[in-house]
């Protein structure tokens, strides 16, 4: 998911028939530009496509964008909602990121937004979450292993190892 602005949610559910794509565009132009707000709205472009991808099967691609001249007041929500979700790449900004269920490789990069990636499978391929102004919510199972890279400014990133113990933490790392 590329998205110009904007929170995405991503989750596998096995019950899902069919791979599911909802955007929601939303302005917020405020008290006294409603009307023109919602006139503008179909600045917001967005496409889903299908893309082949090495060792076969589809890798889902979702872009949206704003075509407008005052692009910082328009957002547009993703919502993917898939029987099965492998690899995960999610670039937004101004904006929350979900990832639920996933069985893959992992890079989400926000600004002024939270990310939530949970997971009941154990994650051993490598992981990158980048937020500013934003927390880092980062659950998988104990059986997890390698290299886990979170960084958030102004945020915070808080680990809990239950099972299992740490190998290395960077040396800047503190409460923030």
């Amino acid at each position: 998911v590329d998205n110009f602005a904007g929170d995405v949610i991503i989750k596998a559910d096995p019950m899902a028939e069919a791979t599911v794509v909802e955007v929601r565009r939303m302005s917020t132009m405020g008290l006294g530009r409603w009307q023109e707000s919602r006139e503008e709205l179909d600045d917001v472009k967005w496409t889903a496509t299908l893309e082949p991808r090495e060792g076969g099967g589809d890798t889902l691609q979702v872009r949206a964008s704003a075509e407008n001249p005052e692009p910082h007041f328009f957002r547009a929500r993703v919502l993917v909602i898939t029987p099965a979700l492998d690899r995960v790449s999610v670039r937004t900004t101004q904006g929350d990121v979900t990832v639920l269920e996933n069985q893959g490789p992992v890079d989400i990069e926000t600004t002024r937004g939270d990310v939530r990636m949970l997971t009941p499978w154990p994650m051993t391929q490598p992981i990158k979450i980048i937020t500013s102004q934003g927390s880092i919510d980062y659950r998988v199972r104990g059986e997890s292993k390698g290299a886990f890279d979170a960084a958030s400014h102004g945020g915070e990133v808080r680990q809990r190892c239950e099972y299992g113990h740490w190998r290395a933490l960077a040396a800047e790392n503190d409460h923030d």
